[in-house]
């Protein structure tokens, strides 16, 4: 949505060209599974609203994950993972459930009671992942945190111990001081001894079998749904999707997804990941070049995903040009009218 005569600045993402910058189709040597993309167009960098450039910075927050998890391993620490929520109604909004939870997570870590366990624990670093989703009962903010602690304390970190009890006790009093309530079971969970992918998994990352790392940006039955699964029903006419996208963009814009404890990102910067080399027919390179007036065109009739599709599917330059000809010619025949429907 605008403001007064400013844009969101997601509606130039991959609409503008870059400063100095040509605009070109990208397109990879495989036949057997070929994909394409653009290069030379400015990137918003949104990472609350906008489904590409959140997957490129969660991807990168995910590799700094790694490479914690790795210096952990190095100097033999344990993650163990505190996982924190509350009871949510349809009736709360995004605001309000946020701010009460943030408030009692507050509540939480500030209490001696908290601080004498942390001492207990022996706990020497921690990454705090926030997560949103919207479910059958509204939105779902949550929190997990990995906590880092020497192997020798690890066997103090699973459910049903005394560290555990109190720990529980003390978020269901957070929660209630703040607004909110859980049920025992499910407020607070902590859980050590899993491998590291199954750590990664819970704060929202794939890994496949080669090790390669990727941002989940859809939801599920359990889950909820995520801020861009109401993107793509809006996208699709669904006006309740659209007014929650939109309290989520508004409210959400500036929100810290991870935090480190102090310093400790600067002990691992500079651990190098074992991540395999790209396929060199998987690389993609610039295939076609594409005129400033034809890339006006394409982005305000919001066709570009069906050109870096059609360039994909088809790999044929002559055929993609007629296709870029038509969309022309759609644009600028329309007296700058936005036009639907397909190009077939």
């Amino acid at each position: 949505n605008s403001t007064g005569s400013n844009r969101h600045r997601t509606r130039y993402c991959h609409a503008v060209p870059a400063f100095n910058q040509d605009i070109y189709i990208t397109l990879n040597s495989s036949e057997e599974s070929s994909s394409a993309g653009i290069s030379g167009m400015q990137t918003c960098g949104s990472i609350c609203s906008c489904p590409v450039c959140a997957t490129q910075k969660m991807t990168r927050y995910g590799n700094d994950i790694r490479k914690a998890l790795a210096y952990a391993e190095l100097h033999n620490l344990r993650p163990v993972m505190l996982t924190l929520t509350a009871r949510h109604t349809r009736q709360m909004t995004l605001k309000y459930f946020k701010d009460a939870f943030k408030d009692a997570y507050n509540t939480f870590q500030r209490h001696r009671k908290f601080r004498d366990i942390k001492n207990t624990l022996n706990i020497k670093h921690s990454i705090i992942s926030r997560e949103i989703t919207y479910g059958s009962n509204g939105w779902h903010y949550h929190m997990h945190i990995l906590y880092f602690v020497p192997a020798s304390s690890v066997r103090h970190a699973h459910n049903k111990t005394e560290e555990v009890i109190s720990l529980t006790s003390l978020w269901l009093t957070s929660l209630e001081l703040n607004g909110l309530d859980a049920t025992e079971d499910h407020a607070l969970d902590l859980s050590s001894g899993k491998k590291n992918k199954v750590y990664l998994a819970k704060l929202g990352y794939e890994v496949d079998s080669q090790g390669d790392l990727a941002y989940e940006l859809t939801g599920n039955d359990n889950k909820g749904k995520t801020v861009f699964d109401l993107l793509r029903l809006a996208y699709f006419g669904d006006l309740f999707a659209e007014s929650l996208y939109c309290e989520y963009v508004t409210e959400m814009t500036g929100h810290k997804w991870i935090t480190w404890s102090n310093g400790f990102k600067a002990l691992f910067e500079d651990i190098e990941l074992d991540d395999p080399d790209l396929p060199d027919n998987q690389v993609l390179h610039k295939w076609l070049h594409i005129d400033s007036w034809t890339w006006n065109a394409i982005a305000r009739l919001n066709k570009v995903h069906v050109v870096v599709k059609c360039a994909a599917r088809w790999r044929d330059k002559k055929r993609l040009r007629q296709l870029l000809y038509q969309l022309s010619d759609e644009w600028y025949n329309s007296e700058n009218k936005p036009i639907t429907g397909k190009v077939k």
